[in-house]
C-alpha cells in the first residue's frame, strides 16, 4: 500500500509541485490529529 501511495505522490509531484506541497501539509495534519487523539486517549486511562 505504501509503495502505491508513494507512486501516486511522485506522479503528483512531477505533474504539479504545488499540489504535492498542499497534499503533504494535509497528510501531516491528519497524522498529527491521529497522534494527539491517541495521546489524549492514553492519558485518560
Amino acid at each position: 500500500m505504501i509503495n502505491g501511495f508513494q507512486a501516486t505522490v511522485s506522479v503528483g509531484t512531477t505533474a504539479n509541485p504545488r499540489f504535492y506541497k498542499q497534499f503533504l501539509n494535509l497528510w501531516e495534519l491528519i497524522l498529527l490529529k491521529k497522534f494527539f487523539s491517541t495521546e489524549l486517549a492514553l492519558k485518560r486511562i
